[in-house]
């Protein structure tokens, strides 16, 4: 709410205090996605200052995805429970929201304080304490950056991942990322200091071209997608028309010049994607959706994928994952915590809010899905 702007509080705000929901300004993409509207406008002006969605803002993101909203029409829910506690789990990766918080976004209830009360207070800029990665509105700026990077250090490593990335990142993101700094530090002998992940996100026109529906925008989601802990450089992919696709991506691969390129075995486009990776000298990872997970022997915290259902931002929105067993829907989730203790061991966790941050003793009790939690889908 821009005070300069507003001589009275706005209704829906009052109508928030007065039920006694919380104080807060939800970005815009977010009410209209959940109205049901898309988002017409895919602005990224934003993002050529640099600038991202804040803390507070994905903080208030989580809460309306997760509750839905009021307004003068009326209440506009989540898409179904799966999502909701996907975007829980996105938030409490991330350290938006702590342990608690998390059961209380996942069972529908509110959470309070470290939320946006200005207008103001949605958006960080590149300076931003704690921000130590980049968003980019072209691949272009991301390559010049990289080859002056080259230059200063000739054993830079740099991963190629692009796609839709069209909904709130879910347990397969984040096993891709830690899967591919494994697979390179254990087999390719790469120092992770010399590691570069770029992630190039589509734009809305390019998601309805091929018949889905843009999740928000790409300030949205590329937004979502710098939080997480393994991104370097987050950009958007461009604007190319269908038949134009190959010729496009072979172009904007070789100005990011990656040596690794990842691949998603059952992509559709998986031979565009390998032709494009070649032209662009890049090695190819392949990886597998998200299933389920293992440990490789008794009482190991080596984990092993196994065939079977897979958790996916569609199926999410749908509320399909796992309809044959509840199992199958959290186990991807159980090993998601399961990494998120085993980074906060490692690297403590990131207080986004400053001082202003309650952490919880429970927050740092079992992080494994408490059984009440468990979406029961079939």
């Amino acid at each position: 709410m821009a005070s300069a702007e507003l001589e009275s509080i706005n209704p829906e705000l009052q109508m928030a205090i007065d039920k006694g929901y919380p104080e807060a300004i939800v970005p815009e993409e977010t009410v209209i996605w959940l109205m049901g509207y898309e988002n017409e406008i895919d602005d990224l002006s934003l993002i050529k200052l640099g600038y991202r969605f804040s803390p507070q803002a994905i903080r208030s993101m989580a809460l309306a995805l997760s509750n839905g909203i009021f307004t003068q029409e009326g209440y506009y829910p989540p898409p179904n429970p799966q999502f909701r506690q996907n975007v829980a789990s996105y938030a409490y990766f991330n350290d938006f929201i702590n342990y608690q918080e998390y059961g209380q976004l996942a069972r529908g209830r509110a959470i309070y304080g470290n939320l946006p009360q200005e207008e103001s207070g949605l958006w960080i800029g590149p300076g931003a304490r704690l921000i130590s990665n980049s968003v980019h509105p072209t691949m272009e700026e991301v390559g010049v950056i990289l080859e002056a990077r080259r230059k200063e250090n000739p054993d830079l490593k740099v991963v190629l991942l692009d796609g839709k990335f069209n909904g709130v990142p879910h347990p397969g993101y984040f096993m891709l990322f830690k899967d591919i700094v494994q697979e390179l530090v254990n087999e390719e002998n790469v120092a992770p200091e010399n590691l570069v992940f770029v992630v190039a996100c589509a734009t809305n026109s390019y998601i309805r071209s091929i018949g889905d529906i843009p999740f928000l925008n790409s300030l949205s989601r590329m937004s979502l997608i710098s939080y997480m802990p393994w991104p370097d450089y987050v950009c958007s992919s461009g604007e190319f028309e269908l038949d134009k696709g190959l010729k496009h991506w072979i172009y904007k691969t070789q100005i990011i010049a990656p040596d690794y390129y990842s691949i998603q075995e059952d992509h559709f486009l998986k031979e565009s994607k390998i032709i494009q990776a070649r032209a662009a000298g890049a090695k190819i990872l392949t990886h597998k959706r998200t299933g389920m997970y293992f440990p490789t022997e008794v009482g190991s915290t080596s984990m092993t994928h196994l065939e079977g259902p897979e958790v996916s931002s569609s199926g999410l929105l749908q509320g399909t994952v796992g309809r044959k067993t509840e199992f199958s829907y959290s186990n991807p989730y159980a090993h998601l915590f399961a990494v998120k203790q085993i980074r906060d061991e490692l690297y403590g966790k990131r207080n986004w809010f400053g001082s202003k941050q309650i952490l919880l003793p429970s927050d740092a009790g079992n992080m494994t899905l408490p059984p009440e939690w468990v979406i029961h889908t079939h």
